[in-house]
C-alpha cells in the first residue's frame, strides 16, 4: 500500500518484503521480512554492537545476537510477550549460525528439492509460532495458546462440530461455505504472488504480461479489495499500536 501509494505521487520506496515465506531458514527470512526495519537493526545495533565485541571470542556473536533481537522485541511494546518473541528469534538464528557447515553437509546427501522443501516448512511453522507469541495478551496466554496448539481433540472432526465451525446453521444451509471458498482462494493468490515476488518484481512481471491479463489482475484487486474492506475502526492495522 505504501509502495503503491508512493508511485502514484512519482516516489519509489524500497522493497520493504521479498517473498520471505519462501525462505529456507530464518537467517534468509529476516534479510525478506520487513527489510527496512531489518537493515536499521544491522547497521545500528547488530554492527556496532559486533565491533564492540570482536575481542571476546565465540561467545562475542551469541551475546550480540541475544541482545540484538531481544531489543527487537522490545521495539515492539514493553511486554514480555515481545522479549519471548526476541529471545526465540535470537536462539535460532545462533544455531543456525553454528550449525550451518553441518546443515550444508547433511544437504548434500540428501535430495535437494525435498530439503528445501521441508526448510521451508519448518521456517513458515516456527514463524507462525512466534506470530503466536506476538499476538498474545500476556505470557499465560502464550502458554494457553501453545498448549492447545499441540492437543489433539477427536471431537473436532464430528460433523456437527464441523459444520458450526464452517458457519453452517442446523437448516443445512452454507452462509459459511462462501468465506471457507474465499479463504481458500485468497491463500491460493498469496502463495502465488509471493512465489513471484520471490523469484521476481510483482509490479514488473504484471506489466510485462498482456493487456488482458494486467486488466483482469487490476479488477480481481478492486473486488478483493471491497469483498474484504472494513470500515470499522476497531479492526485498525496491527501496526498502528507500535
Amino acid at each position: 500500500m505504501a509502495i503503491g501509494s508512493a508511485k502514484v505521487m512519482g516516489f519509489k520506496l524500497m522493497d520493504n518484503f521479498k517473498g520471505p515465506w519462501f525462505s529456507k531458514n530464518m537467517t534468509e527470512f529476516y534479510r525478506r521480512w520487513h527489510i527496512s526495519l531489518s537493515t536499521w537493526i544491522r547497521d545500528y545495533l547488530y554492527t556496532p554492537l559486533g565491533l564492540a565485541t570482536r575481542y571476546w571470542g565465540q561467545y562475542a556473536y551469541v551475546f550480540v545476537m541475544f541482545v540484538t533481537f531481544i531489543l527487537f522485541g522490545f521495539w515492539h511494546g514493553a511486554n514480555w510477550t515481545f522479549i519471548y518473541f526476541g529471545f526465540l528469534q535470537g536462539l535460532v538464528l545462533t544455531y543456525e549460525a553454528w550449525s550451518r557447515k553441518k546443515r550444508r553437509r547433511f544437504a548434500k546427501k540428501v535430495n535437494k528439492t525435498a530439503y528445501n522443501l521441508f526448510s521451508m516448512i519448518l521456517t513458515f511453522a516456527f514463524w507462525s509460532y512466534s506470530c503466536l507469541i506476538f499476538r498474545a495478551n500476556d505470557m499465560a496466554d502464550v502458554w494457553t495458546l501453545t498448549k492447545n496448539a499441540f492437543a489433539f481433540d477427536s471431537n473436532v472432526f464430528k460433523p456437527s462440530l464441523f459444520d458450526h465451525r464452517m458457519g453452517l446453521n442446523v437448516m443445512g444451509t452454507q452462509d459459511g461455505l462462501l468465506e471457507l471458498y474465499a479463504a481458500c482462494f485468497a491463500i491460493v493468490l498469496v502463495i502465488i504472488v509471493h512465489y513471484i515476488e520471490y523469484k521476481d518484481d510483482v509490479i514488473e512481471f504484471i506489466g510485462r504480461q498482456p493487456r488482458a491479463v494486467r486488466w483482469a489482475v487490476y479488477y480481481l484487486l478492486i473486488f478483493a479489495i471491497l469483498f474484504w474492506r472494513t470500515f470499522n475502526q476497531q479492526d485498525e492495522f496491527i501496526y498502528f499500536q507500535f
